[in-house]
């Protein structure tokens, strides 16, 4: 996920038993250290989002244990807070691992859940967008770099946002499309003449 600083951060994780009986499978987190207000719901309805129907599991050292039938999936919604004091380009990570407490010889799973900060701005840069631009002149072209993670809404393709530039001097305001950088980037480019 790509968020701002003190953020509210959902990932949805599926969790699956393959097996031909109900078994028991313990759930463990590890956490970084910037991220707090750590939650994991089952989302009931399989909608990705925490509604009051969810059922809140309570962790005990970072772990739970949850019963699955058999060919039962559930779906898990881990939610936890992006660092308050976050600079851009931070990081965190929450790795989920999972066992099988009835079965020693099933081999455990795990994945994880990742965040990278982007701090908000815009500024004018040089036409290669490596280093800012504090004048320009008449007949050059303007290049802006703008970031803001809550304009990511695609996290598989690069999205299209809206900025307007304006001259506090004449109040003249002008509008372009920026595209982002890549997917799931946070950051956009546009160039006006």
């Amino acid at each position: 996920r790509t968020v701002a600083p003190n953020t509210l951060v959902n990932w949805v994780n599926v969790l699956s038993n393959t097996g031909y009986s109900s078994q028991t499978v313990e759930l463990t987190l590890d956490v970084s250290p910037t991220l707090s207000n750590l939650k994991v719901y089952q989302d009931l309805n399989n909608n990705g989002i925490v509604d009051s129907g969810d059922r809140q599991l309570i962790l005990d050292n970072m772990s739970a244990q949850i019963k699955l039938g058999q060919s039962e999936n559930i779906q898990l919604i881990v939610q936890a807070l992006s660092d308050v004091d976050g600079q851009d380009g931070d990081t965190a990570d929450i790795k989920i691992g999972t066992v099988v407490l009835e079965d020693s010889s099933v081999a455990s799973v795990s994945a994880t859940d990742s965040l990278v900060i982007i701090e908000s701005g815009i500024e004018f840069t040089t036409p290669k967008f490596d280093e800012s631009k504090t004048v320009s002149q008449i007949n050059d072209d303007v290049y802006v770099s703008a970031s803001y993670a809550q304009c990511n809404v695609q996290s598989d393709k690069p999205d299209q946002v809206l900025i307007t530039v304006s001259s506090p001097a004449t109040g003249d305001t002008y509008s372009l499309k920026g595209i982002e950088t890549g997917n799931n980037t946070g950051k956009y480019r546009l160039t006006a003449p």
